[in-house]
């Protein structure tokens, strides 16, 4: 499993690569990794259904802004809404690892700590999974990526409290271009 990276670390190159000119941005890179991922680039308008505690779901909208970062290498996703009638936002960062693994960075205002995800290229759907133990259990997390459309596309994040063997769906994000 690929090993966590430093926070400061995606901080710091989260930040630099929101600063780069977009003609710097504009070379492909090398590899193919998020090819399937491409066409979320864009603005959209997003139908957020997010369980806020067990048995509890709030649906609200929100807004995202997804780019290319390091010459096309990633997709930095950086998306702004409501939760519980707070404010929340969220970033997110894929890219390619080694072979044809990919990984997410994850984190948001509600919980602040960076997650890193793993996946592969060649899954379809795009999927990738987070996991920790906790010693008594092992928390799971896989955030997949479904009906991937020029318009549209949806996002689903499941969590696992017991290892995988069961999963309950506690976010479902549909994405509408602007």
């Amino acid at each position: 499993m690929p090993r966590p990276i430093l926070p400061g670390l995606f901080l710091v190159t989260a930040s630099a690569l929101l600063r780069q000119p977009a003609a710097a941005q504009a070379p492909r890179c090398p590899a193919p990794a998020i090819a399937t991922l491409a066409g979320t680039r864009g603005e959209w308008d997003v139908a957020w259904r997010d369980r806020v505690a067990p048995g509890r779901y709030e649906t609200t909208r929100g807004h995202a802004t997804i780019e290319r970062t390091a010459g096309g290498c990633g997709l930095l996703e950086r998306f702004e809404g409501t939760r519980e009638g707070r404010p929340f936002a969220a970033l997110s960062l894929i890219g390619p690892a080694a072979g044809d693994s990919v990984q997410r960075i994850w984190q948001d205002s509600g919980h602040g700590v960076l997650l890193v995800f793993g996946g592969s290229s060649g899954t379809s759907p795009p999927r990738f999974e987070w996991r920790r133990d906790m010693g008594e259990r092992v928390l799971r997390l896989r955030h997949t990526y479904l009906a991937l459309a020029p318009d549209s596309f949806t996002t689903q994040t499941e969590l696992s409290t017991d290892d995988g063997r069961t999963w309950d769906i506690v976010a479902h994000l549909v994405y509408r271009r602007r």
